[in-house]
């Protein structure tokens, strides 16, 4: 953090998207038929787009129903803790030649499932925060 006197940072959008890459594991919040859900998911990120796969499902119809998502992530280290949130439109990838291209990502589910369908996030609103802890 830049003054660790200021309890709170705002972070910039390109620091929010250096988080976003750092990393591969993110919370999906989706929203359809009066019902909310926050998944865990890994995913990737190419060309500022996140990209991540998923199996037939609770998680894949919902998107299905209603495109709009959020995705979360954070780190808490010591006395110190940040905090990203993206919102936007999730898509799942339809075109055979597409989904080849993101199979070269090398994105492969942690548990030994089959999720074979490419779901692509455009994220139109990134945020972040950084906190200092007083614990």
């Amino acid at each position: 953090m830049s003054d660790v006197n200021e309890p709170v940072k705002q972070m910039t959008e390109d620091e929010c998207w250096e988080r976003l890459e750092s990393t591969s594991f993110a919370r999906l919040a989706t929203a359809a038929m009066g019902d909310v859900q926050i998944t865990p998911v890994n995913y990737v990120v190419r060309d500022r787009q996140l990209v991540l796969r998923t199996a037939e499902g609770g998680k894949l119809a919902s998107l299905v129903v209603q495109s709009r998502v959020a995705v979360e992530i954070d780190e808490i280290d010591g006395d110190h803790a940040w905090s990203v949130i993206g919102k936007g439109d999730a898509h799942m990838v339809h075109h055979a030649d597409e989904a080849d291209a993101l199979d070269d990502l090398g994105l492969h589910p942690w548990v030994d499932t089959r999720k074979e369908v490419f779901v692509t996030i455009d994220l139109d609103e990134v945020t972040g925060r950084e906190f200092v802890l007083s614990r």
